[in-house]
């Protein structure tokens, strides 16, 4: 009996310490993959549902990375930032920020985006001419920001507009009515069309799903914005912890890397002449070497 009680100790032991080392990396290999409601980057209900080009790519993404347990979590972008900030082991398709870099470890380049534009009302459209340059097109967010009239504009909180309009909004912020919303991106288009808002800062691709899903024609009108690059880089985004460091270099580790496994997704929700700019400017991109702080790009003329 004496002899035989060291032998069950050590095998209880053994099952101890082999069951605590297994559970150790099982919580080490939780991924939560931030799904805001945004379409097209996410859809979350409908005939396409769980089909949007974010959907895709985070697919993609758990595919290639078997080795972790990949869940899906749906939350607006305030509580998004909210949980990288806290650390948690959430990770999310994000615009690189030198705020967000200091809580959150960025990604080698996922693939790049065509960047915000204005929109109005078409009906509204020769209230804000005066703002467009006669030679370029183009009209400066500065510029119309920094006219006397009071403008009420759209904003979903925990979004950046890259670090040039983040800077135009923040110093206009005064005389800038914001209405925020959290419900996705079609309440705040309705808004527009019933003149509760001025203007709206998206991105084309998003106003695009929108105006098939509204059956809208010829309602909004798009101003092309001189303040900033006509493309933007997008990356994964982790939380700045061991963890998240190691996520993010089993990302970037990828064979072939991630901008060459998601280029054509984005693509459905451009126009033709969209597509055209948008494939030269993807190719020119990433035919030189990109960093995770690359954050600008000549506007394609």
């Amino acid at each position: 009996m004496y002899r035989e009680l060291p032998e069950y100790f050590l095998l209880w032991l053994m099952l101890f310490a082999a069951t605590a080392q297994a559970q150790l990396p099982k919580a080490e290999k939780n991924v939560y993959w931030a799904k805001p409601s945004f379409a097209p980057l996410f859809i979350h209900d409908g005939a396409s549902r769980n089909q949007g080009f974010g959907d895709l790519i985070l697919f993609e993404l758990k595919s290639s990375l078997p080795q972790y347990q990949h869940q899906d979590m749906h939350a607006n972008f305030a509580r998004i930032m909210s949980e990288l900030r806290r650390g948690t082991q959430t990770c999310a398709i994000l615009h690189h920020t030198y705020e967000r870099e200091t809580f959150i470890h960025f990604s080698d380049t996922l693939l790049l985006t065509p960047s915000y534009q204005l929109y109005s009302r078409t009906q509204r459209q020769g209230e804000f001419q005066q703002y467009v340059d006669k030679h370029s097109a183009h009209i400066s967010l500065e510029q119309l920001l920094s006219s006397p009239k009071q403008l009420t504009m759209a904003h979903t909180p925990g979004h950046s507009y890259g670090k040039v309009r983040d800077a135009i909004l923040a110093r206009h912020k005064d005389k800038l009515r914001i209405v925020n919303g959290y419900a996705g991106q079609a309440p705040l288009i309705k808004m527009l069309l019933a003149q509760r808002i001025d203007l709206i800062l998206e991105f084309p691709w998003v106003i695009n799903h929108q105006i098939k899903q509204l059956n809208m024609v010829n309602e909004l009108y798009q101003y092309v914005l001189a303040d900033a690059p006509a493309y933007v880089p997008s990356y994964i985004g982790c939380p700045k912890t061991s963890w998240g460091k190691s996520m993010i270099s089993a990302l970037n580790n990828l064979t072939p890397p991630m901008h060459e496994r998601v280029k054509t997704y984005l693509e459905k929700y451009l126009t033709v002449e969209e597509q055209r700019d948008y494939r030269h400017a993807y190719d020119d991109f990433f035919a030189a070497d990109s960093t995770p702080t690359r954050l600008t790009l000549p506007a394609i003329k």
